[in-house]
């Protein structure tokens, strides 16, 4: 039992020491690491205040750290980092047991916004919010949040290029796609309890779902009872003042879209739309705000708008993202790559997507 044992004062120990690699010869990376685990694990000290553990670390480096710390360490630590992934690793190592506060500085005020560890836990636990970059939003002025990666992506190239030509730029801002708009009102709740200036951007027949509109709304920080009567009036205009598309009408169109598309390649966005129209909420996305019956209906929709703009809930004027320039043709993630490859973002037919895009971030 003994012959595997080595003497930790004899010679044998010295020389397996000395087989290891010679911290002094490694990276400044290495160095820091090594250097806050020393100073944190090897101490017994009750409170350990740890400022920018980030410094010289690759972004695996800092979640292992993260990980590490939050699992060796046997006092409290408090940790002052600019790292997303530092925190993501105390996050993980913790299962989301830990407290996060937000210094936010206003002039020469400091406003500290606390989000307690139930509720960071039950960020952890929701796979929207583990495995997205949402928490970078805990370290920009402010976060829009879209239904998918490419409306984050066309918004983000506008506003950069809006900024590029503007003597008084926007917040910093961080873009957060959900996967789906029913998961946004989560996303939301979380980061408006940590204290994140939140928005979002819906298509328009987002309002066709009170649900929807109701936990976006109650996610955002505002009164249903309030919104929701002007919901009602522009969702029954909506859906008692326009006709929505025959089952007849709609079998005409996608028999017509195959034919038009040749043998190559089946049109399946375009068939997957025909096959929405049969509501009217759907002739509003189709067309935009301007499809709202006139007359009152306009007014409670203006009413509505300004009431959900007023909670930085944003829905696209002209319906969805595809119909800020409708003769690419394309759908989604292609419509976007196809947007800003081929048509430059100062193009004429372009003004209402930078008109919207600035409204959003003011």
């Amino acid at each position: 039992m003994g012959e595997n044992v080595v003497d930790r004062v004899g010679n044998d120990y010295v020389s397996k020491v000395r087989e290891n690699p010679l911290l002094d010869k490694q990276g400044a990376g290495i160095k820091s690491y090594a250097g806050i685990l020393f100073e944190t694990v090897a101490s017994e000290r009750d409170i350990t205040l740890l400022d920018e553990p980030e410094a010289f670390l690759h972004p695996p480096q800092m979640r292992r750290l993260g990980e590490t710390l939050s699992s060796e360490v046997k006092g409290q630590l408090i940790v002052a980092t600019h790292s997303s992934d530092i925190l993501r690793g105390f996050l993980e190592g913790t299962k989301g047991r830990v407290r996060i506060l937000r210094i936010q500085r206003e002039g020469d005020v400091n406003i500290v916004y606390e989000a307690a560890s139930e509720t960071i836990k039950e960020l952890w636990e929701k796979p929207e919010l583990r495995y997205s970059n949402a928490l970078e939003g805990i370290f920009h002025e402010q976060t829009i949040i879209c239904e998918d990666d490419s409306d984050c992506r066309l918004i983000n190239s506008a506003a950069d290029y809006i900024n590029s030509n503007n003597t008084a730029p926007f917040k910093d801002t961080s873009y957060v796609p959900t996967g789906g708009k029913h998961a946004i009102p989560k996303v939301a709740d979380v980061l408006r309890k940590i204290g994140v200036p939140i928005k979002a951007v819906f298509d328009i027949d987002f309002l066709s779902e009170r649900d929807l509109v109701k936990n976006t709304v109650s996610a955002f920080g505002g009164n249903w009872i309030e919104v929701e009567v002007l919901w009602r009036r522009v969702d029954s205009a909506v859906r008692g003042g326009i006709k929505p598309k025959s089952a007849k009408t709609i079998k005409s169109e996608i028999i017509q879209a195959l034919q038009n598309a040749g043998e190559e390649k089946l049109p399946k966005g375009d068939i997957a739309a025909l096959m929405k129209q049969g509501t009217a909420w759907n002739e509003v996305k189709k067309f935009g705000e301007i499809a709202i019956p006139n007359g009152q209906a306009q007014t409670d929709y203006k009413a509505l708008k300004s009431a959900l703009e007023n909670l930085g809930i944003f829905v696209i004027p002209v319906g969805e993202i595809e119909k800020f320039c409708p003769e690419i043709g394309s759908h989604g993630p292609k419509f976007v790559t196809k947007l800003l490859t081929d048509i430059p973002l100062s193009d004429s037919r372009l003004a209402c997507l930078r008109d919207f895009v600035a409204h959003i971030h003011r």
